[in-house]
């Protein structure tokens, strides 16, 4: 019976072939570096708020982390703050907003607030006033309606009408600046 001699040493794939092994270990971990960012950034990437329309739950100079990977899956409901691009005076703009209402629901604005499906908003500065009053949207596929918090300020979906899925590019997952006011949605 022949005994097979075992060598010690086992052979590693590697990514990279040069001499120095060191410069083999620290150009694959940047390589997997890179990745790892390179797919945090096509899912998750940060965003920063530039206007008073969310206040008081998201303030001027804020940092959102929005998710590219929920929209895809269509993983955004009510109340979700969503980023969205739309045209604004002439031009695009990303703006966030919280979705109000979804494909199928039905959207009433009268003296006594915002209604969807029937049940009213609890909206603490809602002002008949500053409302485009008795108007109704019924929500078809594809179409969303969206609001910031801050009713005063806030040109919305009360304004230049519904959106449209394909104008929805994320939804906000995490407020992670200021530090003291970190917040997972």
């Amino acid at each position: 019976m022949e005994k097979v001699k075992k060598s010690g040493k086992s052979k590693k794939i590697r990514l990279f072939r040069f001499k120095n092994e060191d410069l083999n270990g620290w150009l694959e971990s940047l390589t997997i570096l890179i990745f790892i960012i390179g797919i945090l950034y096509i899912f998750f990437w940060p965003a920063r708020i530039s206007g008073g329309s969310m206040t008081p739950n998201l303030n001027y100079n804020d940092m959102v982390t929005v998710s590219r990977a929920a929209v895809f899956f269509n993983n955004f409901n009510h109340g979700d703050l969503i980023l969205a691009r739309i045209e604004i005076l002439g031009h695009n703009e990303n703006i966030i907003k919280r979705l109000i209402a979804m494909p199928g629901d039905i959207v009433q604005i009268t003296e006594q607030g915002i209604a969807v499906n029937g049940d009213y908003l609890q909206l603490s500065d809602f002002n008949p006033a500053n409302q485009h009053i008795n108007r109704e949207f019924i929500l078809k596929d594809n179409e969303y309606f969206i609001m910031g918090d801050n009713q005063q300020t806030s040109i919305d979906s009360r304004h230049f009408g519904i959106i449209y899925r394909n104008q929805i590019i994320a939804r906000a997952v995490l407020r992670f600046f200021p530090l003291n006011r970190i917040q997972i949605y």
